[in-house]
């Protein structure tokens, strides 16, 4: 008998087992009855054995549920596998818990108890007979029913057997058509759950939480970096923008440049657009970091993982078939995860994948130098840095108190290694934590380098475990020591997973032995406390972000370096990049020049250039020499990376990077200005100058950039005239460098550059306009208010904005009527910033604009501005279906209401919307916090006064005319609670009467009394 019989006579078998134990009414023989109790009992003992989370109990109750015996009797009369199988997952989870037992579980334990019984009755010949012999009786009984019928057909049934098939015809085809649509209401049924559940995950998450603990009421404004091949233009697009536009798009960023942030976003928002029919493709986010070589996966395509991701998020074999046919854009995350081995080749099954679903469209996300193998169907985009205006939005998000903002802004931003550090949205978000961690300390508030900061980060996390009363097993020490050997042995695996149980051996293993009755397990589990680990099934990975395992990577590299090990493997080696650096950042002055010697030994000067920043200046001319030589290479690759290592290297390199602009090669000379522009050095101006008459345009704009990046008075002639070079790309370049210069004497010239042909040209003016700040600018930017294209508008309305003049506010409230969303979004913004309250009216109706990033600037400028009669439309747009709307309406309210509002906060929760309730609670909750604040500075200052004796007011004027007066005053000193704990008022008449002669009794009155207060009238 094959296996496929034994697997048909199984599945007969459970169901004929269902009626044996639940149907007492089948007469079956007693020795068959006898062995199917057997086969059944035996089953779930060995299903037991094999481990996977249900006892005996468990599976004897599932079996018990009507649903499943109905569903497997229907079975047995109509194989329709899939329809059984969906019935049998919905009531596992109606009997289990989803938290213990994922759908993967489900049918991981479905399918094993179906083998177990399988080799059950392999066991038992005469039970495959009988039900060989029962399934031949059935279908004889069924045979000689059918032919008794046909027998028992009438002549009559015969002659109308033509119209029977015509109208059977006719049903067949209604039939069709029927299942037609409702497989397709069905499927739009089930990707309707599926969206809503990703828009309401997201929504509880914070669709920007990128970190642990990490959410915000919208993204932060992320920009890709897009090089046009067609026009040869380097833009910056908005995400959602370019992934409208490409439909294979890579987006590549460096560790914690927010690839994973900006991937979860787009799943949520193109989730939302597909329900609000603005785009057609179905979204489906699909993580990469545990693809990993498992038997599973290493003789499956990757079909087989996106189906398992799928069924996590309750799509369907079916649905997932139906979206894989075009209607899916596929986001997949962490291309550069992927760890291959020598049976498992991870980046040929996904090309195939792609080359298999080309109707889809595909976004990847990659640290740089990963997907080459599929770089030539894909468009590139990088992720943008965050410039300082985003640094300012991003700290304004995180930190609610306005005082400890200012002060973390200003000290990155007055700092360039701090500000070139932070401009990663993961180092600025470790930083703001560490900064919010250390505020009430004395002395430093910042590290000033990576390491230290990652450092301080995890030393913050315990802080908070220990503030929320939550006790670790293990100290710091012995969690640190484990993760060290853990992370470090999975990146000589090269992986960023590993199962429980080996996880447990590593910790087991560390060579730290202070461990005593604590447990690996009790670490590991404080590790998962911590967030420092991730658990997901049987597998533990990295937490928080990959970058971590690197960091604890780098610990134990250190470790094995200053003790004498040769390291130097590490350094060829692409994924142990960030590891090196790291490392590099933690060794001291006695250990770094011979580090980074190792390198320049096995001519890795290009890692070197990332290693090189603590080492001697001996070591840096070293490495200069080397990579100077290399500038006389034929290969034009290798002459650019040593212009960009030169570059980081900084001023030790800096005459070589000059001398690269004279290079023949027009790429070597604007990589070598680009260069230039990143050291900043005021000794690069007058050659770059000199650049800005390069032949070739690419040189020239970047000459231009690098001159706005060092921000040289001397370079603002230069730049003036190049707003007349006959290249666009220089101009806009020019005004830009123009802007972040600052020059009065460039306004003029930039107001002229307000018409030039050139749309790109005129909206960078004008933004450089609003970075100057010049008044002069004001009606110039009013008129561009009008331009043709929208970009300029937009940009005008925000440079107004900046220039916060009060002739601008009508211009910018008439720009609430703009065709364009963006110029009318910018106006709002705008509006806000210049505080009129005659904007207050326009902006309250602009919350019912159609477009909802209108309605969500509306609603912040309205809260900038704080003018009471906003309240209630911002309580009402708290019911906005947008939530970025919702979330600007609620933050508006917060900066608004005062004790004055509680009586509409408090009507406020009694409303059906829980946001707006949650809005309200916790808006009073603040201005409870300031009043009691209030309380106790006053209470403190009262018990403060007891002890300091109250000042005495000598309160004096021509007695008669003046008396109500001075009694009014005395009245107020002694009612007022302020006044009256520090103060005491003295009219002369109303003292003890003096022995003394009445002008000297009242000069001892004076002389006793530290203020005089004399009122004086006139006739």
């Amino acid at each position: 008998m094959s296996a496929r019989d034994i697997m048909v006579f199984s599945e007969f078998a459970l169901g004929f087992l269902t009626n044996l134990i639940y149907d007492s009414s089948k007469k079956i023989p007693e020795e068959i009855s006898d062995i199917f109790s057997k086969v059944y009992d035996k089953a779930i003992e060995e299903f037991s054995n094999k481990h996977y989370k249900l006892n005996g109990i468990q599976i004897d109750t599932f079996f018990h549920q009507k649903n499943v015996e109905i569903a497997i009797k229907k079975y047995l009369k109509n194989p329709d596998k899939l329809n059984c199988s969906n019935v049998l997952i919905q009531e596992f989870f109606e009997l289990f818990s989803e938290e213990d037992f994922s759908r993967e579980d489900t049918n991981l334990i479905l399918n094993t108890f179906f083998e177990t019984i399988d080799a059950e009755i392999e066991k038992y010949p005469e039970l495959i007979v009988y039900l060989d012999h029962y399934l031949a009786k059935i279908t004889y009984c069924e045979v000689q029913e059918t032919n008794q019928g046909v027998q028992e057909l009438s002549q009559d049934v015969k002659e109308i057997s033509q119209t029977v098939q015509e109208i059977h015809k006719v049903i067949n085809e209604g039939r069709k058509d029927q299942n037609r649509k409702e497989l397709n209401t069905d499927f739009e049924e089930s990707i309707k759950k599926y969206l809503n559940k990703i828009i309401e995950e997201e929504g509880k998450n914070g669709i920007s939480e990128v970190y642990t603990e990490l959410s915000a009421k919208e993204i932060l404004p992320i920009t890709l970096k897009f090089r046009n091949e067609e026009n040869d233009k380097t833009q910056d697009f908005e995400v959602i923008e370019l992934v409208e536009k490409e439909e294979k798009l890579i987006i590549s960023g460096e560790s914690g440049s927010g690839k994973t942030t900006t991937l979860r976003w787009l799943n949520y928002i193109l989730a939302k657009n597909y329900l609000e029919g603005k785009y057609e493709n179905i979204p489906l986010y699909i993580e990469l970091n545990s693809y990993i070589g498992e038997e599973r996966f290493i003789k499956s395509p990757f079909d087989a993982y996106v189906t398992m991701k799928a069924s996590g998020k309750r799509i369907s074999k079916e649905t997932l078939k139906t979206m894989l046919e075009g209607k899916a854009t596929i986001l997949l995350d962490g291309f550069d995860l992927l760890s291959p081995t020598d049976e498992f080749y991870p980046y040929d099954k996904i090309s195939n994948f792609i080359t298999d679903y080309n109707k889809c469209r595909f976004v990847i996300s990659s640290r740089p130098g990963f997907f080459e193998s599929i770089k030539s169907n894909f468009k590139v985009s990088e992720l943008e840095k965050l410039t300082e205006e985003k640094i300012e939005i991003f700290i304004n998000r995180y930190i609610s108190n306005g005082e400890h903002a200012n002060i973390l802004k200003d000290r990155i931003l007055s700092n360039e290694q701090l500000k070139s550090i932070l401009s990663n949205p993961m180092m600025l978000y470790i930083t703001i934590k560490v900064a919010m961690e250390r505020k009430n300390r004395s002395g430093d508030l910042l590290p000033s380098t990576r390491y230290e900061l990652y450092e301080a980060f995890v030393s913050t996390l315990f802080s908070h475990q220990e503030e929320k009363g939550k006790d670790l097993c293990a100290d710091s020490t012995q969690i640190e020591n484990s993760l060290t050997e853990l992370y470090f042995k999975l990146q000589c695996r090269n992986e960023i997973s590993c199962k429980y149980s080996e996880a447990l051996k590593f910790v087991k293993n560390s060579e730290d032995f202070t461990f005593g009755k604590i447990s690996p397990q009790a670490v590991l589990k404080d590790c998962f406390k911590l967030g420092l680990l991730a658990k997901n099934d049987y597998y533990v990975s990295y937490g928080i972000h990959q970058s971590f395992q690197e960091y604890f990577a780098a610990l134990k590299l250190k470790e094995l370096f200053e003790s004498g090990f040769d390291v130097s493997e590490t350094f060829s080696h692409p994924k142990w990049e960030e590891v090196v650096i790291f490392t590099s950042e933690m060794l001291g002055s006695d250990f770094i020049d011979e580090f980074v010697g190792s390198m320049l030994l096995k001519g890795e000067l290009f890692l070197a250039s990332k290693c090189v920043n603590k080492a001697s200046e001996k070591i840096k001319e070293k490495l200069c020499a080397l990579l100077a030589d290399k500038m006389d290479s034929r290969y034009e690759l290798e002459k650019r990376n040593s212009i960009e290592s030169l570059g980081r290297i900084g001023n030790v390199g800096i005459c070589i990077i000059i001398e690269a602009l004279k290079d023949e090669d027009e790429d070597v000379r604007w990589r070598a200005a680009e260069a230039l522009g990143n050291i900043k050095s005021d000794t690069a101006v007058q050659p770059l100058i000199n650049a800005l008459k390069d032949e070739n345009y690419n040189v020239r704009w970047r000459a231009a950039k690098a001159l706005g990046n060092i921000k040289s008075d001397t370079a603002v002639q230069p730049l003036i005239n190049a707003l007349k070079d006959e290249n666009y790309n220089v101009r806009w370049r020019a005004a830009e460098a123009l802007g972040n210069i600052k020059s009065d004497t460039a306004v003029q010239l930039l107001i002229n550059a307000l018409k030039d042909e050139d749309y790109f040209v005129r909206e960078n003016a004008a933004e450089a306009l609003g970075n100057i700040k010049s008044d002069t600018a004001v009606q110039p930017l009013i008129n561009a208010l009008k331009d043709e294209d929208e970009d300029v508008r937009w940009r005008a309305a925000k440079a107004l904005g900046n220039i916060k003049s009060d002739t601008a506010v009508q211009p910018l409230i008439n720009a609430l009527k703009d065709e364009d969303s963006d110029v009318r979004g910018r106006a709002a913004e705008a509006l806000g910033n210049i505080k009129s309250d005659t904007a207050v009216q326009p902006l309250i109706n602009a919350l019912k604009d159609e477009d909802s990033d209108v309605r969500g600037r509306a609603a912040e400028a309205l809260g900038n501005i704080k003018s009471d009669t906003a309240v209630q439309p911002l309580i009402n747009a708290l019911k906005d279906e947008d939530e970025y709307v919702r979330w600007g309406a609620a933050e508006a309210l917060g900066n608004i209401c005062t004790v004055k509002n509680k009586m509409q906060l408090e009507d406020l929760l009694e409303s059906d919307y829980e946001f707006s309730v949650n809005t309200a609670f916790g808006i009073l909750h603040e201005i409870e916090k300031e009043e009691k604040s209030k309380l106790i500075l006053f209470k403190d200052l009262k018990k403060r006064s007891k002890m300091t004796p109250k000042y005495s007011i000598f309160v004096s004027s021509v007695q008669k005319e003046l008396e109500n007066e001075r009694v009014t005053i005395q009245d107020l000193v002694g009612s007022d609670p302020f006044l009256s704990e520090y103060y005491t008022s003295l009219l002369y008449e109303y003292e003890p009467a003096y022995p003394e002669k009445t002008l000297e009794g009242c000069l001892n009155t004076i002389n006793r009394c530290q203020v005089y207060l004399l009122i004086v009238g006139m006739k």
